[in-house]
């Protein structure tokens, strides 16, 4: 995960999936994150989103990248939200 934040460019978008008030620290890395998980946190800021991971509310291709640390074990539906986070469809 360290890998990942530090290598996106300042500018792209990382999502946080799962994360409530999220999974890793903004200075972490350069690029700017979204975080969102099906409970709001009880202080949460502008970066975060209540949604559900199998229908993320953005648009294809959104995203440089996607972490998803703490959270993979708590999807209702683990496949869909695979489905929906992957960065591109055929």
């Amino acid at each position: 995960m360290h890998e990942i934040l530090r290598s996106l460019p300042a500018g792209a978008w990382v999502l946080d999936l799962g994360c409530q008030a999220g999974s890793f620290p903004g200075e972490w890395t350069k690029a700017r994150g979204v975080r969102l998980d099906r409970q709001a946190p009880r202080r949460c800021g502008a970066d975060f989103v209540q949604g559900d991971a199998g229908l993320l509310p953005f648009a294809e291709g959104s995203f440089a990248a996607v972490i998803a640390n703490p959270s993979l074990e708590h999807f209702d539906d683990l496949e869909g939200a695979l489905r929906e986070a992957r960065p591109c469809r055929d």
